[in-house]
């Protein structure tokens, strides 16, 4: 019975393997890149993945926030700001951490921004963004 259990459980992940390899070569397929004559390489764009559809609801997650002005921070924000263009309010999210414990909010962002609660930090994010990256609609 076990032995029997054992075959049933192998066959499976094998047709599960062979499923999988099938529709992705099949994938891969559909969205290969064919070269132009300028020798540059485009692939076509799902539907389901497409940026550009202004009706599209957009989720930009980062692990860093301003006013902690690095890459990991700055980077996202401004691609958010940037794929707002052309979209209706709201349409563009951006997941920003927040630290809760006041001695990492210290740490992390020094005497200079001494935020109580995210709300201010938040504030303080859309300040930047009208005064610094000449965004008015935040």
């Amino acid at each position: 019975m076990e032995e029997e259990q054992k075959r049933s459980t192998y066959a499976m992940t094998t047709k599960t393997k062979m499923d999988t390899s099938e529709s992705s070569s099949s994938n891969s397929k559909n969205i290969s890149s064919s070269n132009n004559s300028d020798n540059t390489s485009s692939a076509a764009v799902l539907s389901d993945s497409n940026i550009k559809d202004p009706q599209r609801r957009i989720c930009v997650v980062t692990t860093a926030a301003l006013p902690w002005r690095t890459g990991t921070a700055v980077n996202p924000l401004l691609r958010a700001l940037y794929l707002t263009r052309g979209r209706k309010q709201h349409f563009v999210t951006l997941i920003i951490p927040w630290c809760s414990d006041p001695n990492d909010r210290k740490l992390t962002l020094g005497d200079e921004y001494d935020f109580t609660t995210s709300n201010e930090q938040e504030q303080w994010i859309r300040d930047f963004c009208r005064t610094r990256a000449n965004c008015s609609g935040t």
